[in-house]
């Protein structure tokens, strides 16, 4: 029976990869595994615009059957969209002693400014409507067409991976993804540079809502209900699923949703000021194995997450709704649907990088 157990745990790792194995054997001519590696993914003028971690910039146009690469000056570092506009930070050269700021221009990339990167390692490139804030270890420089403003953070921020960024008007939150060692959430206050660590620990390790030290920070949204607060997802495979959707308000941090593997027991507490004696209960009955969620999103007035076992909806006022994964089809290596009006859903393995784990849906919003 315990061997059993073990092994359901371990092929929670690998059950997507399992699921579209089957598909991959007919299809010639597939790409490098480095393909599969997507860090971000985002929808934009009719084009699926996919970069890898090794600096890759591809794009899929809707409902074609190839992928094309594209050609941006040096390796990309991140990409972002505003203002239906789309953007790429990329290196000046290999040793990238400055970075490029490119705007994708009528099938061109244009370069708008240059910025010397002291050597420093690059978190996020995160946009807002009035400005792209590019995130170092130690400095966020602010660029408005050609004026740039540089806040020198108020402590240097190491991340092997960031999965996630948000802006809003007041901060900038990094979702940070070390696998089976964490991540967390760190917060930067835009005006002063000052960073926290954002988590709600109840003693000892991994306890609490939110760790730094065990929870891998997987998606970020805004809370369409609660326009001042922001949710986030974690999700790790390593043998074992683990996971759950939290709300950040301010320094408070309550989960949101968590969901048992493999059942259809599911709790949510949302409400903010239940006392601290059932707060307490409610972390003592969180399950193991949980769903990992690996992407987050807003549609109107829900959030939209994903989870290895299905697609969940949201809302204020009613249970979670639980939808089965949709069918991916391959394009040169690369598995996707994009048969949902709003969203589209891109299979990747860079978790593989950092954890015993298969690939993962990443969440895309279709852009204007």
């Amino acid at each position: 029976m315990y061997v059993r157990m073990i092994m359901k745990w371990f092929n929670i790792g690998i059950l997507l990869s399992v699921c579209t194995a089957a598909q991959a054997e007919d299809a010639p001519d597939r790409r490098s595994l480095a393909d599969n590696m997507i860090a971000r993914a985002i929808h934009h003028d009719g084009r699926l615009w996919l970069l890898t971690d090794s600096g890759d910039l591809s794009s899929i146009t809707d409902n074609a059957s190839e992928r094309v690469e594209e050609s941006v000056p040096g390796p990309v570092l991140d990409i972002c969209q505003s203002n239906r506009k789309l953007y790429a930070l990329s290196c000046d050269t290999k040793a990238c002693g400055n970075w490029r700021l490119n705007q994708q221009e009528q099938g061109q990339w244009r370069l708008l400014t240059s910025v010397a990167s002291n050597g420093e390692q690059i978190l996020a490139l995160a946009c807002d409507a009035s400005s792209n804030q590019v995130l170092s270890a130690k400095r966020l420089i602010d660029l408005r067409g050609s004026r740039v403003s540089v806040t020198h953070l108020s402590e240097a921020i190491s991340a092997p991976y960031v999965a996630a960024s948000l802006v809003t008007p007041t901060a900038i939150f990094l979702g940070l993804n070390s696998g089976e060692w964490g991540g967390g959430l760190r917060r930067i206050t835009r005006a002063t540079g000052k960073v926290t660590n954002v988590e709600h620990l109840d003693g000892g390790l991994c306890s609490g809502p939110l760790s730094s030290d065990c929870d891998p920070v997987t998606g970020l949204a805004v809370i369409p209900w609660k326009p001042t607060c922001v949710a986030a997802s974690i999700g790790i495979v390593h043998f074992a699923a683990r996971g759950r959707i939290v709300e950040v308000c301010g320094q408070q941090v309550t989960t949101l949703l968590v969901k048992a593997y493999g059942d259809d027991d599911m709790w949510r507490f949302k409400d903010q000021d239940q006392d601290q004696d059932q707060d307490q209960d409610n972390e003592e009955k969180e399950p193991f194995p949980s769903v990992a969620f690996f992407g987050l999103n807003a549609r109107g007035q829900s959030l939209l997450a994903v989870g290895i076992d299905g697609l969940y909806e949201i809302n204020e006022d009613a249970p979670a709704k639980v939808f089965t994964l949709p069918e991916f089809r391959e394009v040169d290596g690369v598995y996707l649907n994009d048969a949902d009006p709003d969203t589209i859903l891109v299979l990747t393995s860079i978790n593989r990088r950092r954890s015993v784990s298969g690939a993962a849906p990443l969440f895309v919003r279709r852009g204007e």
